[in-house]
């Protein structure tokens, strides 16, 4: 094979760009000595992607962040690294490599005040210069017990296509009245919020052939938290417990009601406690009476006892519990429900005790939820126990509130969503279960809190 011969004669550039490739094309001389038409052999230099990646850095979830920037003309992929020692570096926590123009950097310290990030565009194994180091905090960091989740709105439950951030606070099942936690906000963001109040218990029977109210569900507080003026800013949380069904064991002892939840001060009460029997007093008194830290009224009622006089559950702020129906005379007694947080409860009639109140539905998590549903009142001898309380849009077996027990327990309230229990019923006939007539348990209340991810706003290509 004959020597290629010197450098070639003639140099013209094609297609010189981003990429800066060079195209050499050989004289005949020297395709002839490789056997070839003057265009046979082609050699390509590149050299350095000259275009550097410029965006903007945005701030993403917790613990995380997005980075987005121009499209560089000719790159096949981009490295994005970051660093925590400031604008100067080093950055070498990553890379993250894409194909794309936006990535989201997780599993970061949320208490590091910020985070450098620089990007570095690709061509096979050329790379450009690194970007211009941008800072960027994750948006919220959270202590305490708190989940995450995120969700994308499809216009029922947020602005179509948006990313939103779900932090749910509950209670932690233990006895204390409620449970702490801190939200720590670094940067400035509007939230949207639900507060909801711990349920208040069923009642109980401790004697026989009474049937007994629901509890009232805990009251729902909604709205928007405007941002905080400073990032930094930690913003107190309670989430109240639900209150104790009534016992069927021990006379004058009466079910309790649900505790309070809050948000940075703002507040929403428990509900009422079901009516215990027998008694032949106003529970009012017991019930407001039950434990609160911030000392204020319940917001609803729970639901009355079917007795010799027809009670009403205590009454707070908000919607009133139903009396019982009957006397010791008539052989079949109904027992009131629990009011709801969006509604009044229900009297029996037929052979069915009173249904809770209706609650309040929210889209917060990206689901239809509802919560502060009133337990349903129990019901003895025959007939049902009434239903928890359950708006018409919220599908069968979606309420927050217990059902009253038939000759039976009332059934507990869901965790975290603040509805009230179903009261007890009991006939006293042999056979029956040895827990009828207990009064189920409220639902613990909630906190949640939600935002939308900033959606990145790319730079357009100089």
């Amino acid at each position: 094979m004959s020597a290629i011969p010197d450098l070639p004669s003639r140099r013209h550039v094609l297609g010189a760009g981003a990429l800066g490739i060079t195209t050499l094309a050989l004289p005949a001389a020297a395709a002839a000595a490789t056997g070839g038409s003057p265009e046979a052999l082609v050699l390509t230099a590149p050299t350095e992607v000259t275009a550097v990646p410029s965006g903007y850095v945005s701030a993403g979830t917790t613990g995380a962040i997005t980075v987005a920037w121009a499209e560089v003309a000719g790159a096949s992929s981009y490295e994005v690294r970051w660093s925590t020692a400031g604008v100067s570096g080093p950055f070498d926590a990553g890379p993250i490599t894409t194909t794309g123009t936006s990535v989201t950097i997780a599993d970061l310290d949320g208490a590091d005040a910020s985070h450098h990030v620089v990007v570095v565009a690709r061509s096979g194994a050329v790379t450009s210069p690194a970007s211009t180091a941008v800072a960027a905090t994750p948006v919220i960091a959270v202590g305490g017990t708190g989940t995450m989740t995120t969700y994308v709105g499809d216009g029922t439950n947020g602005t179509s296509g948006a990313t939103y951030v779900v932090h749910t606070f509950l209670h932690d099942g233990s006895g204390d009245e409620q449970t702490s936690h801190t939200l720590v906000l670094n940067a400035a963001i509007a939230l949207d919020r639900l507060i909801v109040g711990g349920g208040g218990g069923g009642g109980g029977a401790t004697g026989r052939g009474f049937a007994c109210g629901g509890g009232g569900g805990g009251e729902v507080v909604t709205g928007t938290r405007a941002a905080a003026a400073t990032p930094g800013e930690s913003l107190a949380i309670l989430v109240g417990r639900g209150g104790s069904g009534g016992p069927n064991t021990a006379n004058s002892v009466y079910a309790g009601g649900g505790a309070g939840s809050s948000l940075d001060g703002v507040t929403a009460r428990g509900g009422g406690a079901g009516g215990s029997a027998p008694t032949l007093v106003d529970q009012t008194a017991a019930t407001d009476a039950a434990a609160l830290p911030t000392g204020s009224p319940r917001f609803t009622g729970g639901g009355g006892v079917a007795q010799v006089s027809a009670q009403t559950g205590a009454i707070g702020a908000g919607f009133d519990g139903a009396s019982g129906i009957g006397s010791n005379t008539v052989a079949i007694q109904f027992a009131g429900g629990g009011a709801g947080a969006g509604g009044d409860g229900l009297q029996g009639s037929g052979t069915r005790s009173g249904d809770g109140g209706q609650g309040i539905v929210s889209t917060i998590t990206g689901a239809a939820v509802e919560y502060g549903s009133g337990g349903g009142g129990g019901k003895r001898n025959s007939g049902s126990g009434g239903a928890g309380g359950r708006r018409a849009e919220t599908p069968e077996g979606g309420s927050a509130g217990g059902a009253g027990g038939m000759n039976d327990a009332g059934s507990s309230a869901p965790a975290g969503r603040g509805g009230g229990g179903g009261g007890g019923g009991r006939e006293g006939a042999e056979g029956e279960a040895p827990a009828a007539g207990t009064g189920g348990a409220g639902g613990s209340g909630v906190v949640i809190v939600r935002y939308e991810v900033p959606a990145p706003v790319l730079p357009q290509p100089a």
